[in-house]
């Protein structure tokens, strides 16, 4: 009743949809958008005639270019809802600012909410007409055959909620920023960086998964299931047919519609930012966080269920011959990658902020009063280390709360998993597989495992509390670090972009100084190869994947030493560093007001 609410009788909705449809702008952006799309069918039809008229077989394989058609539609189609949904957003509520209607509009009965819903869905609705207009162009694929309606549809609905997503990723930006040139810029940047890390890792993957799978990229394919890529309908001959492998239609127990997953994680994304953009556009944003961090909870409690879902759906008797083959036998733990990766993400987001002289004269009472009772409807800094703790322990409590759905609360801490045909992943200890490892540069010797020949996976405990005690000290240090950039920099983009500056820094510097290493050459390796132990996936990987395989190539400066206690130490030097950094500015900042308040004195008297 409440979302009803928002967009029945919403005069932003009815102006928006008034002005954007005058005028022949839209229309030649409907032309502009069929061309485009026309023009890539018919690139699509000459090579496919040339090569038909060619190899003079005739017109036989009609089913087949209909099937490639339409993935050339819908691949054109989701570029350009990707360019042209956050072009229409990201100067929604700037625009407003700008010409300083923003203020007159508060003034009124409208509410936050109000405004933000009107201009989402006018701008989302003007998409839709875009995406509708597509549709004579798809019945053309449908004629020529291939394409069954469900696919259609199924198609059409990710491109619908796709483009909720782009839209309600500007719309946020749209009401943090000052500018609609900086709304834009960040708005295709962050949309930038996941694309292209997606595209060149697909393509990396489809080079080495031409003819078994991976172990490597389990985490990867599930996310990406999550977002609507994975197509169980694929052929067995089509690239991308190794997604079928990890099924993404049985999650435990259920058999749930492949578009489902997919469908629920866009919209709780989507709700997620456009409520931040409405505590933005309201007068007092630090009151109105309760929306906005309850998505980003269900977020996560979404992307946990049904990721973990697809992996110990094997434990069940509904599960795929596909999913039993090649999930099983991966070690459970290295699951916990993708939402690790998630949080790391968000830490920077609610660790940073403007500060109030208050907060840093006084930093131990902000802390203390983040933990006060209300604390979730705040959005003030303080209050962000006992959310981020807690994003912490619900990844935490849903993979321990994962095993007992499968029926096996105690194997938690373990790889040795009873299948549901009763096989049980019973391996070589890890201190026996420590003995075994190869110096660097050798060829680790092939260990056969039961159910998984030649695994690269780790066997034995995996030591979960390692790993989550190494994650809770990487969220506080991240924590204490945004804290210490905000109260240096007094502003709050500066300090984000310096704390995913650092965590972005500390993921890749490892990765790159590992690909350059060569250990014949006798020299050692760059020293920045040591920010892994700062890296909180390295733990993971560690307990999961076997020694002789994880070690294999990777020179730290402390050895062998478990990595997950380096991580510890390391953010609590950081923490500690930053209580200290804290401590001094507190200190600098009480003498400036004592030497005020004498000044001030003084005056008086004279």
């Amino acid at each position: 009743a409440a979302f009803m609410e928002l967009w029945r009788d919403n005069p932003v909705l009815v102006k928006e949809l008034r002005v954007r449809m005058r005028g022949s702008r839209a229309f030649w952006l409907i032309l502009g958008y069929v061309g485009a799309i026309a023009f890539v069918l018919f690139m699509q039809y000459s090579v496919w005639y040339r090569h038909a008229t060619s190899a003079g077989g005739g017109f036989s394989g009609a089913s087949k270019i209909g099937r490639d058609f339409f993935y050339g539609l819908i691949s054109a189609q989701a570029l350009l809802v990707v360019l042209i949904a956050p072009a229409i957003t990201a100067g929604a509520i700037t625009i407003e600012r700008e010409q300083r209607t923003l203020d007159m509009m508060a003034l009124t009965r409208i509410s936050p909410g109000s405004i933000v819903i009107g201009k989402l869905l006018s701008s989302i609705g003007f998409v839709l007409v875009l995406i509708i207009s597509s549709l004579p162009l798809a019945s053309i694929c449908f004629f020529l055959g291939g394409i069954s309606p469900d696919e259609v549809l199924r198609w059409y609905l990710l491109l619908i909620l796709g483009s909720f997503l782009c839209g309600t990723i500007g719309l946020a930006w749209s009401s943090c920023s000052k500018s609609t040139s900086l709304s834009v810029a960040a708005t295709y940047c962050s949309l930038f960086f996941p694309v292209v890390i997606a595209y060149i890792t697909l393509m990396a993957m489809f080079g080495r998964i031409q003819t078994s799978m991976s172990d490597d990229y389990l985490c990867l394919m599930c996310g990406f299931g999550l977002f609507g890529i994975v197509d169980p309908g694929m052929p067995l001959g089509t690239p991308g047919a190794f997604m079928k492998y990890f099924d993404q239609s049985h999650f435990y127990m259920l058999h749930l519609p492949f578009w489902l997953p997919s469908t629920i994680c866009f919209i709780i994304a989507g709700f997620a930012l456009a409520s931040i953009a409405a505590s933005r556009v309201s007068a007092s944003p630090e009151s109105r966080a309760k929306w906005p961090r309850l998505f980003v909870a269900l977020f996560f409690v979404a992307e946990m269920f049904f990721y973990l879902g697809a992996r110990f759906c094997v434990y069940f008797a509904n599960a795929p011959l596909t999913a039993s083959s090649s999930i099983a036998n991966s070690s459970p733990i290295i699951i916990l990658a993708y939402p690790t990766f998630i949080l790391l993400m968000l830490i920077p987001i609610f660790s940073t902020g403007e500060l109030s002289q208050d907060d840093i004269t006084h930093p131990k009472t902000t802390l203390k009063s983040g933990w006060s009772r209300g604390w979730f409807k705040r959005a003030t800094i303080g209050t962000g280390l006992p959310y981020l703790c807690l994003l912490t322990a619900l990844v935490s409590l849903m993979y321990i709360g994962s095993f007992a759905l499968i029926g096996q609360p105690g194997r938690a801490n373990t790889s040795s998993i009873v299948l549901k045909n009763g096989t049980v992943t019973n391996l070589p200890s890890k201190e026996a597989l420590l003995s075994e490892a190869q110096p660097f540069g050798s060829t680790p010797p092939i260990q056969t495992m039961v159910g998984s020949p030649n695994s690269r996976f780790l066997s034995g405990p995996t030591t979960l509390v390692n790993v989550v005690v190494a994650m809770f000290a990487t969220t506080v240090g991240l924590y204490f670090l945004g804290y210490t950039l905000s109260a240096v920099t007094r502003n709050r983009w500066v300090s984000m972009g310096l704390s995913y500056g650092f965590v972005c820094f500390t993921m890749i510097a490892p990765v790159i100084c590992r690909a350059m290493f060569d250990p014949m050459s006798g020299a050692g390796p760059n020293i920045l190869i040591n920010l892994a132990y700062l890296n909180p996936l390295m733990s993971i990987s560690e307990s999961a994947y076997r020694p002789d395989v994880f070690w294999s190539g990777l020179p730290l400066l402390f050895g062998h030493t478990p990595i997950w206690i380096l991580t510890v130490l390391g953010y609590t030097g950081i923490s500690s560093l930053c209580c200290w950094i804290l401590a001094i500015l507190s200190h600098k900042s009480k003498a400036d007001i004592a030497v005020r308040k004498n000044m001030s004195y003084d005056e008086s008297l004279s």
